[in-house]
C-alpha cells in the first residue's frame, strides 16, 4: 500500500508539472486502484478484474482518487453481479420466485367486529414483494429491490405487481366489496416508465375497481 501510494503521488506530481508546461490548456484527473496480489493466488484475468473494479470505486468517489481493493466490497459486489442474473432469469421465468405477501389493515378506530373482540375489523391488506431462489433462499427486499431499482428491472417486475395485487384484490372484494388494497410504485418505475398506462392496463385485465386501490411512491 506504501508502495502503491509512492506511485500514485509521483505520478500526480509528474501530470501536474506537466500541466503547468502547457498553460493548464489541458487538465488531467488520476484515479487509481491497487490490488495486493503476492498473497492472492488468483489467475491473471481475476486480478484483472479486481483492478477494474477497485479503479471504478476509486472514480465513483469522485476522481483524483487512490482506492485500495476490498476483499468485503468485492464480495458483495460479485453476489450483486449474482443476484442480478439470478433476478433476471426469474423474470424471464414467468416471474418464478417473486411472490406478493399481504400484510393486513385494519381499522383503528373498531379494531373487532365481535363482542367478543375474537375477529379484526381486516379492511384491507398492503402488498409486499418477496423474492426467492433455489439457491439463496428468501431474499431481503432491502437487498434485492436496490438491484432490480439499479439495472431497470424494477420496471417489468412493477408490472407484475400491479396486475397480480390488482388480481388479488379484485378476488377478495368479492367476499368484501370495500376491501383495499395499497402496493407500492418504484420512483424508478415512475421515472423511466409510462406508469399511467400500466396501471390502466392492469385495471383493464383485472376488471378491479380502482376506488379499492391505492398506490403509493416509495
Amino acid at each position: 500500500a506504501i508502495d502503491a501510494q509512492r506511485i500514485y503521488q509521483n505520478l500526480k506530481r509528474n501530470i501536474a508539472e506537466t500541466e503547468q508546461k502547457i498553460d493548464y490548456e489541458v487538465v488531467f484527473t488520476v484515479s487509481m486502484g491497487t490490488v495486493a496480489f503476492y498473497n492472492d493466488s488468483a489467475h491473471l484475468d481475476e486480478l484483472l478484474k479486481k483492478v477494474n473494479y477497485t479503479i471504478t470505486k476509486a472514480k465513483k468517489k469522485g476522481r483524483n482518487n487512490l482506492t485500495l481493493f476490498n476483499a468485503v466490497e468485492y464480495a458483495k459486489h460479485l453476489r450483486n453481479l449474482d443476484l442480478q442474473s439470478k433476478l433476471r432469469e426469474s423474470i424471464k421465468n414467468n416471474f418464478q420466485g417473486f411472490q406478493l405477501f399481504y400484510q393486513p389493515v385494519i381499522k383503528a378506530k373498531n379494531l373487532y367486529l365481535d363482542k367478543d373482540r375474537s375477529v379484526f375489523n381486516i379492511i384491507g391488506a398492503e402488498a409486499l414483494l418477496r423474492w426467492s431462489c433455489p439457491e439463496y433462499g428468501m431474499i431481503s427486499p432491502e437487498e434485492f429491490v436496490p438491484i432490480l431499482e439499479s439495472s431497470g428491472l424494477i420496471i417489468p417486475v412493477g408490472r407484475w405487481i400491479l396486475l397480480t395485487g390488482f388480481n388479488q384484490c379484485r378476488e377478495f372484494n368479492k367476499v368484501q366489496k370495500n376491501f383495499h388494497m395499497s402496493l407500492n410504485l418504484s420512483y424508478i418505475q415512475v421515472k423511466k416508465s409510462d406508469v399511467l398506462s400500466d396501471v390502466q392496463i392492469a385495471i383493464e385485465h383485472s376488471g378491479v375497481n380502482p376506488e379499492n386501490i391505492t398506490l403509493e411512491l416509495t
